[in-house]
């Protein structure tokens, strides 16, 4: 996976840029809407701001008005994690 991307060179001093990473409600309408994947498949990892880090069904994710965009730290698909905030990782 690609983490950093040089920016640009001034007196000598490589400058990186990190990728963009997707933002959740990114990968919330991927995993809905294509029609390659099934939504059923998916785990939501969010911040509980009493219980730490928590786990959900991703059609639970729907379902509830709890599980804010911004408290999102990863998804999974199956065992796999497929985004991570935190990590960086985006490979859905």
């Amino acid at each position: 996976t690609k983490d950093r991307v040089p920016q640009r060179e001034s007196e000598g001093i490589v400058v990186e840029k990190k990728e963009k990473l997707r933002t959740a409600k990114n990968i919330i309408d991927k995993i809905t809407w294509d029609e390659h994947l099934q939504p059923e498949e998916f785990k939501v990892g969010y911040l509980d701001k009493y219980d730490g880090i928590l786990e959900i069904p991703f059609s639970e994710l729907e379902q509830t008005d709890v599980v804010k965009e911004y408290r999102i730290e990863y998804f999974k698909k199956g065992a796999l994690v497929v985004w991570d905030k935190k990590k960086r990782i985006d490979i859905l």
